[in-house]
């Protein structure tokens, strides 16, 4: 007979779970890592803010999601879809004509059909525009925007506090160096979606390019703001 379990905080090493059912259970925060989960079934489950990674999704189904916000490979899936329906509507009449020669192929006795009027087109295949790589590659780099602007404010806060100085040319500077460290920052995402639209969807380009970026930023900002706190040397 199956163990009931009651409500807690449990931890699985090595434990066989097969023909387990979890109904009405909250998982939230779990973690599953090195998990089989071949032919299982998942049905009103929210996946909200989840990350999936290294996992094989071979002969997998996902029907009636709701797809909002949903990523592969950092492009949208509502992306993908609406481009292949796009491409599945104007191909028309010629993909029912490839279906009907997919059929004669699979079965040699079904009768002849007429003549078609036009050739076999080469299956569509749905592309993804360079409209839609770049949405979903400068949202990612907004997020991590926040986490650009705190590091250079912090460091331009404790330039000031420790010095103590703060004119009105300073603060000229400052605003200056907000506005040019902003409109730098597009490098970025500008580089990743030319090297996405490329075909390369690896994600440590972004990465080298934002720590690297950032640390140039850091020094900068350092130079500037040096030579205008810093006292003159004689």
């Amino acid at each position: 007979m199956p163990a009931q379990l009651i409500s807690g905080c449990y931890t699985a090493h090595d434990a066989d779970l097969s023909s387990s059912t979890f109904r009405n259970v909250k998982l939230e925060g779990a973690c599953f890592q090195d998990v089989n989960l071949k032919t299982s079934q998942f049905a009103d489950v929210a996946f909200t803010g989840s990350t999936i990674r290294n996992v094989c999704f071979g002969h997998v189904s996902i029907l009636d999601g709701n797809y909002d916000g949903m990523t592969i490979d950092g492009i949208l899936v509502t992306d993908l879809l609406s481009a292949y329906e796009s491409n599945t509507n104007r191909a028309g009449p010629l993909m029912r004509d490839v279906r009907r020669q997919r059929a004669l192929t699979e079965n040699p006795y079904t009768a002849s059909p007429t003549t078609f009027s036009h050739e076999i087109p080469e299956p569509v295949v749905a592309q993804t525009s360079l409209l839609a790589i770049a949405r979903s590659v400068f949202l990612a780099w907004e997020k991590l925007r926040i986490a650009y602007l705190v590091l250079l404010a912090l460091i331009t806060v404790l330039l000031t506090g420790v010095t103590g100085i703060l004119n009105l040319r300073l603060l000229r500077l400052i605003v200056l160096g907000a506005v040019v460290a902003n409109v730098a920052y597009f490098a970025g995402p500008a580089v990743e979606t030319y090297v996405r639209w490329l075909g390369y969807n690896r994600a440590w380009p972004r990465w080298v390019m934002f720590i690297g970026g950032t640390l140039i930023s850091i020094v900068l900002t350092l130079g500037v703001l040096a030579t205008e706190l810093l006292p003159d040397q004689p």
